[in-house]
């Protein structure tokens, strides 16, 4: 089989041109994520950064609202867009299936990796909610927020921007990488892009 892995966020980035540079026709197979999921397919989601904002949350609201973070809801296609759960589901489980690595990582299991975030808010609630990201864990070792910050390159990265962003054994959770530098935080041991 195929899996279709899709970058929600270019849905929203794209439909300001899209009509114009695809035309109707074609435009109807494009973003099309109900019309894939209908087939039993499931959609890995993906930032396509740094093309994109490597923010798994954007590309959540992008799936489950097809609109744009600010500004009116253009009507987009609303058809196809996705469930909330189905959404939290791309960019988590979804993305271990592609990966063949669904009996490590996706969910919350025993045996599974605790790989995982506290946040300020429920984004199955609120999808439009600001997300704060309180404490990380990965791999089982639980990271607040609030105090570890990392310096590298003179830049100060609150924990939830580079846990998001982190790579291990060569893999990228769910976020894509494009040509950027990898950086290792001292104080956390975690290794990180930016």
């Amino acid at each position: 089989g195929v899996v279709p892995s899709m970058q929600p966020t270019h849905c929203t980035s794209d439909m300001a041109w899209a009509v114009e540079r695809l035309g109707p026709e074609r435009l109807r197979g494009a973003y099309a994520w109900r019309s894939l999921l209908a087939t039993g397919v499931v959609i890995p989601g993906g930032s396509d950064f740094p093309v994109e904002s490597p923010n798994p949350f954007h590309g959540i609201h992008a799936a489950v609202t097809r609109r744009p973070r600010d500004g009116a809801d253009p009507g987009w296609q609303p058809e196809q867009r996705m469930t909330r759960l189905e959404a939290v589901r791309s960019f988590t489980s979804w993305n271990a299936f592609a990966s063949r690595q669904e009996r490590a990582l996706g969910s919350l299991e025993p045996g599974k990796r605790a790989d995982f975030v506290v946040l300020n808010t429920n984004p199955l609630d609120d999808i439009r909610a600001t997300i704060d990201t309180r404490y990380v864990a990965v791999n089982g070792r639980v990271f607040d927020v609030d105090a570890d910050m990392a310096e590298v390159g003179g830049l100060q990265r609150k924990a939830p921007e580079f846990y998001w962003q982190r790579h291990r054994d060569g893999h990228s959770f769910g976020v894509e990488y494009g040509p950027t530098a990898m950086c290792h935080c001292p104080k956390s041991g975690i290794r990180h892009r930016h």
